[in-house]
């Protein structure tokens, strides 16, 4: 029992590791072909990084930003950074676009810090900034840094005009009041009103430097602090929420530009992924169980080489055949002989008849030209079909020993309750085909019980 179980066990088992084997590849196929297309993003966004890195000049210090600003075709990188005094160029704005790196998003609150009173200040791509900065309380205690800018003048820039710098610095502060009004229950999602007329903000926690609203840009510098490393990896997954991104990073000369490509929500990609294996496993297992069931449960089944079979001799997985009678019309015992040998084993435990092979194990061989071992094969699986129903699982094949050429007829133990021979069910007992009894019946029934 237990080893007619086994079988049936491991034909399901291939079964289902196969059908597994389907849903993962199918998946594996889709994702590839998913994210196929965020290649094309990501090449795309790997030319904004070189364009931004190639028009911006940058040395001793200082960046010439003229050609970058004054090239209207092209789009920004989400961050630019001048590595040698951490300087920001280009910062992603947060009610314009999600594409937020966390690592980057910490600047240096001491340089804001300086601005309590507004004053002009000097950027390093040769801008001139009139900037103010004030602190405010959230409700729930947080301490945060609004910073505020108006940009004077700018290389990149055909007219400037020179400020009212006291009606530019009230203006700076009512502004900044505006945004601590907006920001100190802490909704960041909400817009600011009125819109600004300001140049660029961001708003800081007070206590870690964390940028937790990016505004229009206005100068500023990374935090030097470690929690505010640069990227160096080309290539860098990164989960923000429950969003994936590609993080591309490019350097040249000083310059690192820092881009996000996103590739979807990862809970509806992982969802989506699970559902299409699931559904793939189960078409190839259903399929898998109906074309395919006796080709696996023929992978179960060990044929052995002849020599062994004639050392072990015929016995419960054994049966020798000294001829085959190819011709229907002389078709009479010998083939009721051989298909009750296929109905038993296929009822029991499987086996391997020898035809060629005399009942003593001496080998005769059959005498087979080559093309006539298709029509021999042809003939043994119509007796099959005809005459046991259902068909049991069976496999053909030759071996030459010695000159003499003899047939392997491999019978596996299917699914099936019960294979029938003329409606009758055959059992091997040692090395005979007996009728089965009702003892067989009800441990072959316990068997599939």
């Amino acid at each position: 029992m237990g080893r007619s179980f086994s079988n049936r066990r491991r034909i399901r088992l291939r079964i289902l590791a196969f059908s597994l084997c389907i849903g993962i590849s199918t998946t594996l196929l889709a994702g590839g072909v998913y994210f196929a297309f965020i290649y094309r993003e990501v090449k795309e966004t790997e030319q904004i990084n070189s364009r931004a890195l190639s028009e911006v000049k940058c040395g001793d210090g200082s960046c010439n930003f003229t050609d970058f600003e004054n090239d209207w075709q092209s789009f920004p990188p989400d961050y630019l950074i001048y590595e040698p005094n951490r300087y920001f160029l280009v910062v992603p704005e947060s009610q314009a676009s999600d594409a937020q790196y966390a690592p980057l998003d910490f600047a240096d609150s001491s340089f804001i810090a300086r601005f309590g009173q507004a004053m002009s200040y000097d950027t390093p791509d040769g801008a001139k900034w009139r900037l103010y900065s004030r602190t405010a309380e959230t409700n729930v205690g947080r301490h945060i840094q609004i910073f505020i800018g108006y940009e004077e003048s700018a290389p990149w820039k055909l007219v400037t005009t020179k400020p009212l710098f006291s009606k530019v610095d009230a203006e700076l502060r009512r502004e900044a009041d505006g945004i601590a009004d907006t920001y100190t229950n802490e909704d960041w999602e909400a817009p600011l009103k009125p819109k600004l007329e300001a140049d660029g903000f961001a708003v800081l926690d007070g206590s870690t430097g964390k940028v937790l609203k990016w505004g229009s840009w206005l100068p500023i510098f990374l935090s030097p602090t470690a929690s505010a490393s640069l990227p160096m990896r080309h290539f860098l997954p990164y989960v923000r929420g429950s969003i994936l991104y590609a993080v591309l990073t490019d350097a040249s000369q000083g310059l690192i530009a820092v881009s996000l490509v996103r590739a979807g929500n990862i809970w509806w990609l992982a969802t989506l992924g699970v559902l299409e294996c699931a559904i793939a496993v189960g078409i190839a297992r259903s399929l898998s169980r109906r074309f395919l069931n006796n080709y696996f449960a023929m992978t179960s089944l060990r044929v052995p080489k002849v020599e062994e079979a004639c050392r072990s001799g015929e016995g419960t997985s054994i049966e020798f055949k000294r001829a085959f009678s190819e011709d229907d019309t002389k078709a009479g015992r010998s083939d009721d002989e051989f298909l009750k040998t296929i109905a038993a084993f296929a009822n029991t435990y499987g086996g391997v008849i020898f035809i060629g092979v005399s009942d003593s194990g001496e080998v005769r061989g059959i005498n087979l030209t080559f093309t006539q071992r298709d029509r021999f094969e042809q003939r043994i699986r119509q007796l099959v079909r005809a005459h046991i129903k259902p068909s049991p699982p069976i496999s053909i094949a030759f071996e030459i020993v010695k000159d003499n050429t003899v047939a392997k007829i491999g019978v596996a133990s299917g699914e099936a309750l019960v294979y029938l021979l003329h409606g009758v069910v055959y059992v091997r007992d040692g090395s005979s085909d007996i009728q089965a009894q009702p003892e067989h019946l009800t441990r072959r029934l316990l068997e599939f019980a």
